[in-house]
Order: C-alpha cells, then structure tokens, then sequence
C-alpha cells in the first residue's frame, strides 16, 4: 500500500501542491486564450457581414450611374467588369467563411475534448487517498494536456489572423511562416527574397501574398505528396514577383481548372482570385509527376504604370 498523504495546513505546500497549482492556473490560461480566439471569430464575422453590406450599396450605385452612361456598350461592359468583381469577392468570402466554420468545429470539437479532459484531471487529483506516485503520474498527464491546448490555440489563431505581419516585415514574417510550416508538416521547406530587406509594403499587398503563400502551403500537405518545398519573393520593376515550387506529383492544370468545386480547384481558384483582387496575377504550372510552379504576381501602387 502506498503511503497516505495528510495536509498539515500549517506546513508550507508541498512540489506536488504546487505543480497541481500551476497545472490549474496553465488550464485557466488556457480557457481564457480560447476565450480571446472565440471573440476574434465574431469579430472577423461581423467584418464580413460589413463587407457584404458595402458591396450591396456598391452594386446599387453602379446600377444608378449606369443609367447616366452615354454609351449602352460602355455601361454594360462597366456591369460586366462590376459583376465580375462581385462573383471573385462573394467566392473569397465565401471561402473565409468555409475556413471560420471549419475552425469553429475544431474550437467545439478539439478544445472541447482537452478541456473536458483536464477537468477530469484534476477532479482525480482531489482525493484524500492518492498516493505520491500516482500524484506525480497525473500531474505528468495534466503538463501534457496543457501543452497540447497550447499548440491548438496557436495553431488555430495562425489559421484566423497574420498576426506575425503586425510585428515583422514582409520578408521575415514569411520566413517565419515557411519555418513554423515545415516544423509541423516534416516537409523540407525553403524561403528566399531579393530586392526587400525590410521594407514595408501597403498592409492589403502584404496580406495578400501571406495569404497566397498560407493557401499554397496547405496545398503542398494535402495534395502534394511533396517532399520539398520552395518559396521565392523578389521585387521587380512593376512589384512583387512570388514563386511556390515543389517536387511533388504535379497534376494535369486544366482537368483541374475546369472541372466541378473540389477541395485542390478551390485552393487554387482561392490564390488566383486574391492575386486578382490586389491587381496581380496567378498562373500555375504542372505535370504529374514533376510537382507544381505556382507564380503570382502583385503590382505596388506607387508602381503601376512604370517601366
């Protein structure tokens, strides 16, 4: 039998107490990051809801001005180009709202487990009869439940926000992105720049090639079977160039691009449309079996129209 354990409540507490301590203030962190992450949801939400509000008046305005047109030819090719606009911005908010119930899934589904879990944890610790062995096991237990909430709630606000471009340039914060990527995926992965340093960009021009650079990278895990990835930003002479290459099986593009919504036609259709949507341009490039060339290309407004 193991030795009981008794509190002497004029005995300071013992490693065990205090590592029981820690492990329920860590939890309490926890809950609160998740919290936060919630509220970053209804907060991006409300956001898209403002957009779609903007892009209604817009279109009433544009009906309005279109009656005022001289010319029907120009007023409907002016439709045409509004419309279009439209159908890219509805498929891109449509897609982020996809990616938020998805993530509000894994927050009910994942978080809801861990958090079910170390509530279990530490009801089972507060027991009169638990002995110093089995305290230290659960204890164990309960550290690594913590760090697991932790790499989730990471994980899951990376998904939601660019945080990293708030306190980095451009350049380093997708160095950071690439890295933590291949951290987690295994995948060998590589970021290169010329021409940047630590220049600022406007903040839609850096979200956007963060963004680009997120979807392809999601790309490479699900689709790929890669085990190599490289990633290239270069500044030329009419803005940014970026280049997503890797060594995977590649595909045929045009059954791809032109077939019904699958998941790949959706994460390239998704690249092209916010390269287009900042001026730019995506083309892809593959062949099964010799991986896949994705380029985009993203004007700087100070730069349209040079040389």
């Amino acid at each position: 039998m193991g030795a009981q354990m008794t509190a002497d409540p004029e005995s300071p507490p013992s490693e065990a107490q205090r590592e029981i301590s820690d492990a329920r203030k860590a939890t309490r962190s926890m809950c609160e990051q998740i919290r936060g992450t919630r509220e970053l949801i209804a907060q991006t939400r409300g956001q898209a809801d403002a957009l779609r509000k903007s892009i209604a008046t817009l279109s009433r305005e544009m009906d309005l001005n279109n009656g005022r047109v001289g010319s029907l030819r120009n007023a409907r090719q002016a439709q045409d180009g509004v419309s279009a606009y439209w159908v890219q911005l509805r498929r891109l908010i449509q897609s982020q709202e996809e990616e938020r119930r998805h993530i509000a899934r894994e927050l009910h589904d994942q978080m809801g487990q861990y958090i079910a879990a170390v509530s279990l944890a530490l009801l089972s610790l507060d027991r009169p009869e638990i002995d110093a062995n089995e305290l230290r096991e659960r204890v164990g237990h309960l550290r690594g439940l913590t760090r697991e909430i932790s790499r989730e709630v990471h994980r899951i606000s990376f998904r939601l926000r660019p945080g990293m471009l708030g306190e980095l340039d451009l350049c380093r914060a997708l160095a950071r992105q690439v890295e933590e990527w291949r951290q987690q995926s295994g995948i060998d992965a590589e970021f290169y720049s010329a021409g940047l340093g630590e220049i600022r960009m406007p903040a839609f021009v850096e979200t956007t090639v963060y963004r680009v650079v997120q979807e392809a990278l999601t790309n490479v895990l699900k689709h790929a079977q890669a085990s190599r990835v490289s990633v290239l930003l270069t500044r030329e002479a009419r803005g940014l160039s970026l280049v997503v290459e890797d060594n995977g099986r590649g595909f045929e593009v045009q059954p791809v691009q032109s077939s019904a919504v699958t998941e790949k036609s959706m994460g390239l259709a998704g690249i092209r449309e916010r390269a287009e949507l900042a001026g730019g341009s995506a083309q892809v490039e593959s062949e099964p079996g010799r991986g896949t060339s994705i380029f985009v290309r993203i004007p700087l407004p100070n730069e349209e129209g040079g040389d």
